[in-house]
């Protein structure tokens, strides 16, 4: 544990049990000396999801410690999210002995391999034997290897998600006559020596490529950079990264379609509403791009990716996760960093910006907004109602946190450029609906921890609610962030009325196999965990709690409701 801490490692969840007892222990050392931030959790697959969250927002390395057995087993919702989110999460599972597998000893699985090619490393602890120098230096090079692994360092080439697994013997605990220090007992690093040392604390990494993009056209044998360009930005977890996608666009006169988590409305080419924009097939064939340049993990809106398969030219610029971001398989290059603007390079030349080309998409999208914004004022308590004032009382400083499914595809529609720029994310990776309870409780905390007077708002939905209702149960012990849940409670599953099955033709079996109304009490039920939780009737309420919430640090709950259960 001391040299994940002289690594860098501030934040640590555990989820208690007998074989990580001695994990345990020198976590609760740590704690008292203030080396680690650590959070306790019951449930694993929780504890999974809020070390998610802490790693997504704050960019470090978060480990989260379970017992052996099934417990592990429970990470792998939270692990699978991390690779394909490209976040360094550590899954430090404790074993029994390696001679205890494949005998029916008691909560004894195979737990190297049980992630698969969901981490980038694994490394299997022997159980110690002596506590000599060598051995605790084997040890340090190991815990350098995984983290390298997990910041996208070394060999690796995208952050992501690492298992060490450690395997105790009997006993697990010193006798009483033990006196020294656990701490104590290991080497703590005055300086990183080696270069593995230093790429596991993330002193090493390199600064990707970037070069204008004329380069990558002329790559692929053109010699004049388009003006009808276009800029799509999916989920991009990477700041840094957002803000070059912007200065490409503004620079090169090109509109910006942008997710939620893609940070595009700060550009002055931001095109609102984009899916009600490309709803519009008129529009589209007059307004065929000749190059898409997309940027993150694109594909939430299925016109957008219709999008790219229309352009003469797509470059991709790799994602954090781990798959190739290239959906429809449309992509001519992928690049590893976001090019330059275009510069006057003789080879492949710059004809400038063309005005009409980007006010033409400007225009669309002030008038798809207008749409949107009168289906808002039809159905005032919908989700999308609510949303809306979400969006609207979030200050540049606040961190929002969105669920997959309907609330992502509400807040995509409702972003302009007016909005307040406050950072937007959520666990698109794989986009599942559980663990989101948790990951925005960790999302929070990490926030906090760099914005103290900032407040986080999570919006989600019923089902995901439900579906990690368990962690609204955090130890009181424990300092709660500054945030608030909106709950969007429509029974079931609603955004299925959206999509295919919504059709008339499945009416019959509709609500039985998609909207699966589960007619809970949210209320009741997240109240008996702990948080104090109001019901809200209309989007005025919501607003008027929203800034009472602004001046109340700590958890609020809102569960507000869009239909009539009487």
């Amino acid at each position: 544990m001391g040299s994940l801490i002289d690594f860098g490692v501030r934040d640590v969840v555990l989820a208690p049990g007998s074989r990580s007892g001695p994990l345990a222990l020198v976590l609760a050392e740590a704690e008292r000396q203030d080396k680690v931030n650590l959070h306790v959790r019951v449930d694993e697959r929780g504890a999974g999801f809020l070390g998610l969250g802490l790693a997504k927002v704050s960019g470090r390395p978060v480990v989260v410690v379970t017992t052996s057995g099934s417990a592990v087993a429970n990470l792998m919702p939270a692990i699978v999210e991390a690779q394909y989110a490209g976040v360094p999460l550590v899954a430090l599972t404790a074993d029994r002995p390696p001679r205890l597998r494949n005998t029916g000893s008691n909560q004894t699985i195979d737990q190297p391999g049980l992630f698969g090619r969901s981490v980038n490393h694994l490394i299997e602890f022997e159980p110690a034997r002596t506590a000599d120098s060598a051995e605790r230096a084997k040890w340090r090079r190991q815990v350098a290897q995984g983290l390298a692994a997990a910041r996208a360092t070394g060999e690796s080439s995208t952050s992501g998600p690492v298992h060490l697994n450690v395997g105790f013997d009997v006993p697990l605990f010193p006798g009483p006559e033990a006196s020294v220090s656990i701490l104590d007992a290991q080497d703590q690093l005055d300086e990183l020596g080696s270069e593995l040392e230093k790429s596991a604390a993330g002193e090493s990494v390199s600064a990707l490529m970037r070069e204008p993009i004329n380069f990558a056209l002329a790559d692929l044998g053109h010699a004049q950079v388009p003006q009808r360009g276009l800029v799509v930005i999916g989920d991009e977890p990477r700041q840094e990264f957002q803000v070059q996608a912007i200065e490409l666009a503004d620079q090169s006169g090109w509109p910006v379609i942008s997710e939620p988590s893609g940070g595009g409305t700060k550009s002055n080419g931001y095109v609102a509403a984009a899916p009600v924009v490309l709803a519009d097939l008129e529009f589209v064939q007059s307004h065929r791009p000749e190059l898409v340049v997309t940027v993150g993990k694109v594909g939430l809106s299925r016109p957008v990716i219709g999008l790219l398969t229309q352009a003469d030219i797509h470059i991709a610029v790799d994602s954090a996760g781990k798959d190739r971001p290239d959906p429809v398989r449309s992509a001519d290059a992928l690049l590893a960093g976001v090019p330059y603007p275009p510069n006057d390079d003789p080879v492949v030349e710059w004809a400038g910006t063309d005005s009409t080309w980007l006010q033409d998409w400007t225009e669309a999208g002030a008038r798809a907004e207008t749409q949107v914004r009168e289906r808002v004022s039809a159905a005032s308590t919908s989700s999308l109602a609510f949303v809306e004032q979400v969006l609207g009382y979030v200050q540049e400083d606040d961190l929002v946190f969105v669920a997959a499914s309907q609330s992502v595809r509400d807040a995509e529609l409702l972003l302009t450029s007016d909005y307040s720029g406050a950072r937007i994310v959520g666990n698109r990776g794989t986009s599942g609906i559980d663990g989101l309870v948790s990951t925005a409780y960790g999302a929070a905390l990490a926030h906090n921890a760099t914005n103290p007077d900032a407040r986080t708002v999570a919006i989600l939905g019923d089902l995901a609610t439900l579906h990690d209702l368990n962690a609204f149960a955090a130890p009181e012990a424990e300092s709660q962030p500054n945030l608030t849940y909106v709950v969007v409670d429509n029974n079931g599953g609603g955004i299925f009325s959206n999509l295919e099955q919504g059709s008339p033709a499945f009416a019959q079996d509709f609500e039985r196999v998609f909207g699966t109304p589960h007619n809970t009490d949210l209320v009741t039920a997240i109240r008996a965990l702990g948080p104090e939780v109001v019901t809200v009737h209309n989007t005025a309420e919501l607003a008027s709690l929203l800034f009472l919430a602004r001046h109340n640090p700590g958890i609020q709950v809102l569960v507000t409701t869009t239909i009539d259960r009487s």
